[in-house]
């Protein structure tokens, strides 16, 4: 993604973010699965998702009258970074317990990576 991007935020966006304070307007979705996940094909496909959908590279930028979702500047650190990791495997004894502590974190568009997802194991 060209580190110049700049995509026009909608107002619902803007709105959004302006209203940040009661909900971080954050999509969350819990799915239980069988068997053992295999954590490097996962991030290998999350590679593929931010390829695909250029706005979640991006950080939300707010201006007066006007927003955009710009290119991070440290994209290339997304996975490397352990603060901007996007799949993390936790091993834990309660995993309900561990996944509503993740559904409970708020994400802020203007720093944190917009994809995130913790695979909790027992």
């Amino acid at each position: 993604m060209p580190p110049s991007l700049k995509i026009p935020a909608s107002v619902q966006d803007w709105f959004f973010v302006a209203i940040e304070r009661g909900h971080d307007q954050t999509i969350r979705l819990v799915l239980e699965l069988e068997g053992r996940v295999d954590v490097p094909r996962l991030r290998h496909a999350l590679r593929h998702i931010l390829e695909a959908e250029p706005v979640l590279q991006c950080r939300f930028l707010p201006g007066l009258f006007r927003a955009w979702w710009v290119a991070r500047d440290d994209v290339a650190r997304l996975e490397v970074d352990p603060a901007l990791e996007l799949c993390t495997l936790v091993a834990t004894a309660e995993p309900s317990r561990d996944v509503h502590a993740f559904m409970g974190t708020r994400i802020d568009p203007r720093r944190d990576p917009l994809l995130q997802i913790p695979c909790v194991s027992r």
